[in-house]
């Protein structure tokens, strides 16, 4: 196998490839794509690389990508999960909110549209600004909801849309259908409007959906086994 592009790594991470060494080899082996690891957060996460060079495929992309989601497993496993994930934050409040709180689907789904719409006009009101004070800035909200300019003395706080996005992607909205919703939305606000209708944009049906699936992932897994062993319930790592 051909040697994995690394330098300056801590002795955390080198221990981690080398005890991946197999695992890495196998994937090689049966996709030609190297698997390898980068250290992120000032050294604090690790992460799993998958090195795509210029002649690299598709389907190889494809023959690698379970191995590579096996290292990511067996890193969670020994570093657990990153505290700012945003996803991982929201499902796991909505995941204790219901069962050890017995807030309904009705509820979780309600408050977190909530949160979606308070969002929305937080983001209004800044872009609002903005727009007033530099007008150029206009047509770059209009082609990219992503802009998100940090301009000193603003009366509004800076607010991005990237949190409801992830949060209706993460509810299985198409990226062209949580874009559509955003914009919907922001006109309402302009027209003074109250951005969504009752049960929108996330519905209690989405909302089960999402939190099954979610405490079969491995990330909650991996959280509960670490709540579980802290609190006495068992003394292994989780698998």
């Amino acid at each position: 196998m051909e040697k994995n592009i690394v330098t300056g790594l801590s002795k955390e991470a080198l221990l981690f490839l080398e005890q991946n060494d197999d695992l890495i080899a196998e994937a090689y082996k049966y996709s030609q794509v190297n698997l390898s690891i980068a250290e992120i957060d000032n050294g604090d996460r690790i992460v799993v690389i998958m090195e795509v060079g210029e002649d690299t495929q598709a389907r190889q992309l494809r023959a690698a990508e379970p191995y590579a989601l096996l290292m990511r497993d067996k890193l969670l496993d020994c570093q657990g999960v990153a505290p700012d994930d945003i996803v991982f934050t929201v499902m796991e409040n909505l995941s204790d909110a219901e069962e050890k709180r017995k807030e309904s689907y009705s509820t979780l789904a309600y408050k977190l549209n909530e949160q979606i719409e308070t969002w929305l006009n937080e983001y209004f009101l800044y872009r609002e600004e903005v727009e007033n004070l530099y007008p150029k800035y206009k047509i770059e909200f209009e082609n990219n909801l992503l802009f998100c300019p940090d301009i000193p003395g603003l009366k509004n706080k800076r607010h991005g849309l990237i949190l409801p996005f992830i949060i209706l992607r993460l509810f299985a909205f198409s990226t062209d259908e949580a874009t559509e919703i955003i914009k919907k939305a922001l006109e309402d606000i302009q027209k003074r409007k109250k951005p969504f209708q009752k049960n929108e944009p996330i519905s209690k049906i989405k909302m089960i959906d999402k939190l099954k699936t979610w405490r079969h992932s491995k990330k909650h897994k991996v959280v509960k086994a670490i709540v579980d062993r802290v609190r006495g319930n068992v003394s292994h790592s989780p698998h």
